[in-house]
């Protein structure tokens, strides 16, 4: 999302932000927050509305900010002296080292270290603000020294730490911070989010419908190429492919993989298609224990389930997830991706339990 475009009000988690407006309007907001839960339900975008209403020249309000005054017109063009937004793109640091929380002399170090911007007194004379991104990519060290900073907070300091995996934070750092718990959207909100980021009605429809309520997740598999890598691995199920034939056609699929080498984003491909994969092997085990297809995000499975031996098998089933569970964790261990696609499309291809055991 651009930095000029506004993100209030923000669907679906109003009334938590209304909440933590009336905290620090009675002087009681933590210095620490900690916005967790799925990815791509709007948690970013909370924080940033969050930290608009703080700035607000109005102060903080349970209507949120007025979008007009000096500071809000600085907020949202990117230039408000008193926000940090910690959020390297992972095609720069796939990790969060330690020199963007405190100054590290060397090369390449981040230009505006957390500790030296809270250092400064509030250009604004309010808060001073920093969103961290995606927490549980911090290096322990950096953890460590976010701990020591979160211990002597300073006046008028608020961190807001966005995660969607809390346990790869220390625990000492989920113990200094307030958790506020973030939900997936309606479908309606889903969709209407999409709608307004300019996606056409029927993608819009589709890409709700898989990401479970998450309209950043749905924007995120579209860039990445999900419908076709999809339509592959449906094929390959079917029969109606060839594993090789099928592994080739999942490493041409044009996407926007995040990496900072060419290595790494071809790691993010493979990924993407074991999460895939994974998926829909869980929908059709869903499928199997009754539950409605259109309660499913890849319900329309059901149309198909004569021509996919896991739906009627499901101890083929059972050790097809756990296989390809270990290709996902031998992919963090630097599993070659192009193995790692070939290895599962040959999961996917099998026809008998005794097929998986190699």
């Amino acid at each position: 999302m651009a930095e000029s475009e506004s993100d209030w009000p923000l669907k679906g988690h109003a009334a938590s932000l209304a909440g933590l407006w009336r905290a620090a309007a009675a002087h009681r907001l933590p210095h620490a927050l900690l916005f967790q839960g799925p990815s791509g339900v709007g948690k970013f975008r909370a924080a940033r509305a969050l930290a608009q209403g703080l700035l607000c020249a109005l102060g903080p309000r349970e209507v949120g900010p007025c979008g007009t005054c000096g500071p809000c017109k600085r907020f949202q063009s990117g230039g408000h002296p008193d926000l940090l937004v910690i959020d390297p793109p992972r095609e720069i640091d796939e990790q969060i080292r330690i020199g963007y929380i405190v100054r590290r002399e060397g090369s390449g170090e981040p230009e505006n270290p957390a500790d030296e911007f809270l250092a400064l007194k509030p250009m604004e004379g309010g808060w001073r603000i920093v969103i961290l991104r995606g927490a549980e990519r911090m290096v322990e060290q950096a953890q460590n020294a976010l701990l020591k900073m979160l211990e002597e907070p300073g006046a008028n300091v608020l961190w807001i730490l966005i995660c969607d995996r809390r346990s790869l934070l220390l625990a000492t750092i989920q113990s200094r911070v307030v958790p506020v718990r973030f939900a997936s959207l309606s479908a309606e909100d889903a969709m209407s989010v999409l709608l307004e980021q300019g996606l056409a009605r029927e993608d819009a429809l589709q890409l709700s419908r898989w990401s479970g309520g998450s309209p950043g997740t749905a924007i995120s598999i579209g860039e990445r190429g999900v419908p076709l890598l999809r339509a592959v691995l449906v094929s390959l199920l079917c029969g109606e492919v060839e594993p090789f034939q099928a592994a080739a056609a999942l490493a041409l699929v044009e996407g926007r993989f995040e990496g900072k080498t060419p290595a790494g984003r071809e790691r993010e491909r493979a990924r993407t298609v074991l999460d895939l994969a994974t998926a829909l092997l869980g929908d059709l085990a869903r499928l199997r224990a009754g539950l409605p297809a259109v309660s499913l995000p890849h319900g329309d499975l059901a149309l198909r389930v004569e021509k996919i031996a896991f739906a009627a098998h499901p101890a083929l089933l059972a050790a097809a997830v756990d296989s390809l569970r270990v290709i996902r964790a031998d992919i963090e261990l630097n599993l070659d991706p192009a193995q790692a696609l070939e290895r599962a499309s040959l999961i996917l291809a099998a026809r008998d339990p005794a097929q998986l055991l190699c």
